[in-house]
Order: structure tokens, then sequence, then C-alpha cells
């Protein structure tokens, strides 16, 4: 199938960044491709996007990965911690999520650009494209795959609607 689609998103996530906190709200534009001609598969990959950005990165926080220290104390306080490979700058939070929502909708909705703005921004929209996140972080393709924990590394996982 060779329809394109877009879809708008939009969440709150705090992020830790050099050792401060701060309150962030985010817009997401993912352009895709239809890579199946079942309308329920199709549904599926989507519920499954919006599954992730709306339930597990809402109102949590994003941090570096080696920022061991603010992790365990962010997780003591009951605050859900997303974990991600570098300092939550808006561009590499564009190519994680990129990659992320690709593993998770498998291959039914094909993510092949997306835009990202933030208030902390300040009105700069990042433009991402799958070659340019993937050749950046191919570990994120591996690690997790469909299943939603290496964006968001937490234990618990969650139980995704099957295709």
């Amino acid at each position: 199938m060779s329809t394109r689609i877009e879809k708008d998103f939009y969440f709150q996530t705090a992020v830790h960044f050099e050792g401060n906190f701060y309150i962030n709200s985010f817009e997401l534009t993912l352009s895709m491709l239809v890579e199946t001609e079942s309308i329920r598969e199709q549904n599926v990959a989507m519920d499954r996007a919006t599954y992730f950005l709306m339930e597990m990165l809402q109102n949590s926080i994003l941090v570096y990965t080696h920022d061991v220290d603010a992790i365990t104390k962010y997780k003591a306080a009951g605050i859900k911690v997303c974990e991600i490979p570098e300092e939550p700058y808006d561009q590499i939070v564009a190519m994680v999520l990129l990659l992320k929502l690709n593993a998770i909708m498998e291959n039914r909705l094909q993510i092949t650009d997306l835009v990202l703005t933030s208030s902390l921004s300040e009105g700069i929209r990042y433009n991402t494209v799958s070659e340019v996140a993937e050749s950046k972080y191919p570990e994120i393709k591996v690690i997790g795959g469909a299943n939603p924990q290496y964006a968001c590394l937490m234990k618990n996982a969650l139980h995704l609607l099957t295709m």
C-alpha cells in the first residue's frame, strides 16, 4: 500500500537537563507510510503509538541514561522515569521517538520523518528523517523491539495490543 498519512500529538513530559528539572510540552507530527492492507493492523499500530506517547511519556521525566543519581532520586520520589541515550535535547528526543515508535508499530505503519518542537525550544522545529536517526542510534531498533522499554526503560513491561 502506498498511502501516506500524518498524525499530530501533544504531550507534556519533564526533562532533567544539566542537573536541572524542567517542565516541557511537546508537539509532534508524524509522517508515515501505510505498509499493510489490513485496516485492523493499521489501527492497532496507531493505537500502540498513541499509547506509548500518552501513557508512557506523558507526565514522565526524560533523563540521560548515565545520570544514575538523578534517575535514582526521581524513582524514589515515585516519578515515572524514561531514560534516553543522551541529554534530552529536542533533536535527540525526536530521533529516539522516531525509532521507538517505528519498532512499536512493527512495520504496519512506517514513520519516514517527524517534526518535533517543545516549549523549551523557543519556536525551533526539528525535522528528523528515519535514515539519520537509524545511523545515529542503530541499537534502538534492536533493544526492546516492539516492547516499549528502550526509549522508556521502565522495568514493568506493558501489555500492547497484538496485531
